[in-house]
């Protein structure tokens, strides 16, 4: 392998290494964020309707659950509420 194949491998490794590196910097970035936010939901429906898993598990499952519905509404202690679409 002449000397310029040589710096090319090497060139291509470091680029595949940077590459990689910079993925899995990205990656958990991304992880980091989405816990973050998560936490953040369930405290803010926690302080919204009161719910919390200890005391009424499968209601805070319910509200937490909004969280991955697409442009969700919530109305909270709404008396006599009429919803329409």
């Amino acid at each position: 392998m002449s000397q310029t194949a040589q710096k090319v491998t090497i060139i291509e490794g470091n680029s595949q290494a940077s590459a990689t590196r910079i993925i899995n910097d990205a990656s958990a970035e991304n992880k980091n964020l989405q816990i973050t936010t998560q936490a953040e939901v369930y405290k803010a429906v926690g302080t919204a309707t009161g719910q919390t898993p200890k005391d009424t598990l499968m209601e805070y499952i319910y509200y937490t659950q909004i969280q991955h519905l697409e442009n969700p509404q919530l109305i909270i202690g709404g008396k006599n509420a009429i919803i329409g679409h």
